[in-house]
């Protein structure tokens, strides 16, 4: 297929000049709202994380429109201009009614574009001494709402993942499809709409109770989760708050008040992952008695009295604030969807793959790197930390299990063929990984043994440095972009300053062997495209440029970040173009939805309807040529936008 990025030399044709996107002041803002997540599954992401571009939100917000319509992408514009929005932030900044705003947030909520959480705030009178304890434990909730720009650019990769899942199962396709479709399902609902999917697709006959098995494969290789709960407390507070200054007044009570915020959070967020990749089997409630699978277990008495609260548990959240209705709020099932997070790490495992495929490392070693990358797969699967930690053991038994595939794509193994026998393939496979503790070209630290510290020896277990190989490939791709864009020169320039801290433009020109001239117009164009960066260290307090050292160096983060505005500010571009071919087109794409529509019908309105359409598109024949030539801009950007996040993704995941 056309644009699966191979050794990282996938020319990008359509940026041509350097990208130039015109962003106002909110959008701008937007680039601070918060971290990137890598997934839907990590909350909130974490401070070290890249943030999102504005380019990348002005296109995910495209997709939106396109997909959802113009209505609902407002409100997805209000909450993401507004980083953490309440319900009145997004009604007054989306200036729609405030049912409207609900529905809209359920749709974005349900479609995992927009994410919901439940803070809680204490509620102090004016007078400590005179408070009494009921005053004491009152508390009002509401609920903020925190847009996820990462998964609304997920709308480009769907179609990739769906025929990653097409070597599982037709049934498991349509699972994933099912949960694409409307967002998050429970399983019972998915099953059904797969068996529906398969019955008008594919033409198969199946039994839910025989999907079973795909759907926990879905969720057994981590391609499916569950649906975090829209009650759970923001992530961030999780962290301790040390805001609080020393002497004010209510010190103690306020930080009573944190550190119960902090201890609930923590609490609500482990069993959120100890329950994420866990199917339970269906409980069968009786009359008397009620079980809840996450959150505080609330008994019934067997009379059906009234429900106890249990301790610690304060008040419910105002209903005026939420979108969800109380049935939707207090529903005690399972939601499931579609983990963007597994498919984005799967990518780099991938791409990587590729690499060593193509030439990353000497070929007597390529087997064992693949055994690592494998090996590390297969550990984030089993453990919850220290995932980069592998055995030796676990590295043999990832390339036996690959090299078993090969041999099966090549058309089976060859009779005769014998394994090797553990030790001699123990022993190969250490001496290659000594090779491969430093690649060449990298300038990264790929593998290397862990010692014991009493005995200073070997203990089997190696530590794989996934992230620097990924930040390795990255820097080794803007170099390829870099030489597409600028010429060869100039990708000599930027890998000078890439495996230097920083260098002068006399070095620059001594080392790349170039005229004074045309280093200075390389290092020029580069720096004004944002890939290379410049530190001033004036010699005195005036600061003239004649007394001044300027040191030129790369800044890998703020590169990547160039490379992903630049990437993503294209596609916005491009989808722009695309939006507007299509609005222009909207009368013809009305008229024959209309014909195609009435044609079939039983009413007799609808039958002239659909008549007086037949004969107006023959009256104008211009107006079929014109839908043919929207149907292959359509397929043609289609195409395009796809290549292009192929490329994107190894700068955002």
């Amino acid at each position: 297929r056309r644009g699966v990025v191979r050794d990282g030399r996938l020319a990008i044709a359509a940026v041509g000049a350097e990208v130039k996107v015109r962003v106002d002041h909110a959008l701008a803002a937007m680039s601070g709202t918060g971290s990137r997540s890598s997934g839907n599954s990590r909350e909130g992401g974490s401070p070290g994380e890249p943030k999102v571009t504005p380019q990348e939100t002005e296109l995910a917000l495209l997709l939106v429109e396109d997909k959802l319509g113009d209505t609902v992408a407002r409100v997805a514009r209000a909450v993401t201009s507004k980083g953490q929005a309440t319900l009145q932030d997004v009604v007054s900044g989306s200036t729609l009614p405030a049912e409207t705003v609900k529905h809209g947030l359920i749709i974005l909520i349900k479609h995992n574009f927009v994410r919901s959480y439940q803070c809680t705030s204490s509620q102090h009178a004016a007078n400590p001494r005179s408070r009494s304890r009921q005053q004491q434990q009152k508390r009002s909730s509401h609920f903020i709402y925190v847009a996820d720009p990462n998964y609304m650019l997920s709308l480009l990769k769907f179609p990739k993942w769906m025929f990653r899942i097409r070597t599982i199962s037709n049934a498991a396709e349509c699972s994933l499809q099912a949960l694409i479709e409307h967002g998050r399902l429970n399983k019972h609902d998915t099953l059904v709409t797969t068996l529906d999917l398969l019955s008008r697709g594919a033409g198969e006959e199946a039994e839910i109770e025989d999907l079973d098995e795909y759907f926990a494969t879905l969720v057994k290789e981590r391609y499916v989760e569950r649906v975090p709960s829209v009650l759970l407390p923001p992530p961030w507070h999780q962290v301790l708050d040390t805001s609080v200054k020393r002497g004010h007044k209510g010190l103690k009570e306020e930080m009573d008040d944190i550190n119960e915020k902090q201890a609930k959070a923590e609490t609500e967020y482990s069993r959120m992952k100890e329950n994420r990749f866990v199917i339970e089997r269906e409980e069968v409630r009786t009359p008397g008695k009620r079980k809840r699978k996450a959150g505080p277990v609330i008994k019934e008495e067997d009379g059906g009295g009234e429900a106890k609260r249990p301790r610690g548990v304060h008040s419910t959240p105002d209903r005026c604030d939420s979108p969800f209705s109380p049935e939707e709020l207090d529903a005690n099932q399972t939601m499931w969807r579609v983990n963007a997070q597994e498919f984005n790490e799967r990518f780099r495992e991938d791409y990587c793959l590729e690499r060593v495929d193509l030439g990353l490392c000497k070929e007597e070693d390529s087997a064992t790197l693949r055994g690592v990358l494998l090996a590390y797969r297969r550990s984030r699967h089993v453990k919850e930390n220290n995932v980069e930690a592998l055995e030796l053991d676990d590295i043999c038994d990832a390339m036996e299990r690959d090299a078993m595939e090969q041999d099966e794509k090549r058309g089976g193994a060859k009779k005769g063929k014998k394994k090797k026998h553990r030790e001699k393939l123990r022993a190969e496979v250490r001496l290659s990984l000594v090779a491969l503790r430093k690649l060449h070209g990298l300038d990264v630290e790929l593998i290397w043994p862990i010692m014991d510290k009493n005995s200073g020896l070997e203990t089997g277990t190696y530590y794989f440095n996934m992230a620097g190989l990924w930040r390795a490939l990255q820097l080794t791709e803007a170099e390829c972009l870099i030489e597409r864009k600028f010429g060869h020169i100039s990708r000599r320039i930027f890998s000078l300053l890439r495996r230097n801290k920083y260098l002068d433009l006399d070095k620059i020109k001594d080392k790349a062997m170039l005229k004074m001239k045309t280093a200075r117009g390389c290092i020029y164009d580069l720096f004004k495209a944002g890939y290379v960066h410049c530190y001033e260290v004036p010699r005195d307090t005036t600061n003239t440029p004649s007394r001044t050292f300027y040191l030129w160096h790369v800044d890998s983060d703020l590169l990547l970040h160039r490379c992903r505005a630049d990437l993503y500010g294209t596609m916005r571009m491009i989808q722009q173009k695309y939006l507007d071919t299509i609005n222009n087109g909207k009368r013809e794409l009305d008229l024959v939805e209309s014909f195609m529509t009435n044609k079939n019908s039983e009413d007799k309105g609808k039958k002239e309807q659909a008549a007086r359409d037949m004969e107006l598109i023959k009256k104008e024949p211009e107006i079929l040529h014109k839908i043919q030539r929207l149907k292959e801009v359509d397929q043609y950007i289609q195409d395009t936008m796809m290549d292009f996040d192929e490329v994107a993704s190894v700068f955002t995941v």
